[in-house]
C-alpha cells in the first residue's frame, strides 16, 4: 500500500505568503521574468524541504509582516 501524503490545502494561502518559508534566489530557481519560484520550508519533508511558492499552504501557516 503506498504511503498517504500529508494534506496541504488548508486555506486560501500559498506558500510564498508564509513567514517559515525562505525564497531561494538561485538561478536555476527563478522564474523568466527573474522572481523566484521555489523556497525552503522547515516543515516540508518530502523533497528535502523545497516547496513551489504557489502551492497552498499546509497548516504550519504564518502570515508574513511585511511593509511596504
Amino acid at each position: 500500500m503506498p504511503r498517504q501524503k500529508p494534506k496541504r490545502e488548508i486555506g486560501n494561502h500559498r506558500c510564498g505568503e508564509c513567514a517559515n518559508v525562505v525564497e531561494e534566489t538561485k538561478f536555476n530557481t527563478l522564474s523568466i521574468k527573474g522572481e523566484p519560484t521555489m523556497g525552503r520550508c522547515p516543515h516540508y519533508k518530502e523533497g528535502k524541504f523545497c516547496v513551489l511558492l504557489s502551492d497552498r499552504s499546509c497548516i504550519n501557516f504564518k502570515p508574513r509582516n511585511e511593509v511596504k
